[in-house]
């Protein structure tokens, strides 16, 4: 019998973000496999990334590249950063342009989802070529800017063996009064005050300061580190250089406790008690801008 079932509710920042957008979103995203005739068709928009994104992941891969790079003694400089973020861009954009994504051959290698799809390319957007180029300009400003900065001098010259994580590869999760909480913490340490540090290529969003509330929940669970010890750094990377920080009071930790659970809680109130969930429960958003980037727009119309 072919049956699909959606794998345990659990939660994560963009679980909520994707949520609020938009429910018919949610339902894509999670229940893309209980209908056999349009299971494949979903699935492949589902591993739809975009251009922002994807140089987002170059930022955060070559500065965990560098740091790694850095705990086994390499010399580690600009241009290399540089040269990593361009030939991760390089090889994605050729993956997309050639959709490789559609061969079955590569498939059979590597996981679909592993396989760069840009959504510039699969829903046709003119300059395509001159995006990725201005992204990789973007991208290239981050790493200079962060590797520039006084606090980048700080860590590499502190002692490696109190560095407790630099963005792992799997996506790690802690259990919250029976939630399981999925979170991934770009970079932290204990040299002196135990410090989570978060690098935003991107603009500042009030999100943000939620975001490192909930990495202090996972370094409790996983370090036994005090939140209210803990010092929480938002670094973003452009177009300048900037840092925030701030150690959360016990009231803010309470406080991001039950926004996790009352989010979680909303969440499920549209899962189904049994059998496959009823598409008109998760209505589309009243806010058509959050179309524009949705990998699933062309099945609502749009």
């Amino acid at each position: 019998m072919d049956t699909f079932s959606a794998p345990p509710l659990s939660w994560s920042a963009s679980t909520k973000k994707r949520f609020d957008t938009c429910k018919r979103r949610h339902f894509y995203h999670r229940f893309w496999g209980q209908d056999p005739r349009t299971r494949w068709k979903l699935y492949e928009m589902r591993c739809i990334t975009n251009l922002p994104k994807l140089r987002g992941e170059a930022v955060h891969a070559a500065i965990s590249g560098a740091l790694r790079g850095v705990r086994l003694g390499q010399d580690i400089d600009i241009e290399t950063a540089r040269q990593s973020i361009t030939e991760m861009l390089r090889c994605k954009y050729q993956e997309s342009y050639t959709k490789m994504w559609a061969s079955r051959e590569s498939r059979k290698e590597r996981k679909w989802s592993e396989i760069c799809n840009l959504h510039e390319h699969y829903y046709g957007y003119p300059d395509v070529v001159q995006k990725i180029r201005d992204a990789r300009e973007v991208a290239w400003r981050c790493v200079e800017n962060v590797m520039e900065s006084d606090l980048w001098k700080g860590i590499i010259t502190s002692d490696p063996k109190q560095w407790m994580e630099i963005d792992e590869e799997e996506f790690p999760c802690f259990d919250l009064e029976g939630i399981k909480v999925y979170t991934k913490i770009d970079f932290a340490h204990q040299n002196g005050k135990p410090t989570i540090i978060d690098w935003k290529s991107g603009a500042k969003n009030p999100a943000d300061r939620d975001q490192l509330l909930v990495y202090a929940l996972y370094a409790r669970a996983k370090w036994d580190w005090d939140p209210a010890h803990t010092t929480l750094m938002a670094a973003y990377l452009q177009p300048g250089f900037e840092l925030i920080e701030f150690t959360p009071t016990r009231e803010e930790i309470e406080s991001t406790k039950d926004y996790v659970k009352r989010s979680f809680d909303e969440i499920l109130a549209l899962e189904p008690a049994f059998g496959p969930a009823n598409i008109d429960d998760f209505p589309i958003t009243d806010n058509k801008r959050a179309c524009l980037m949705c990998r699933f727009k062309v099945l609502c119309g749009e």
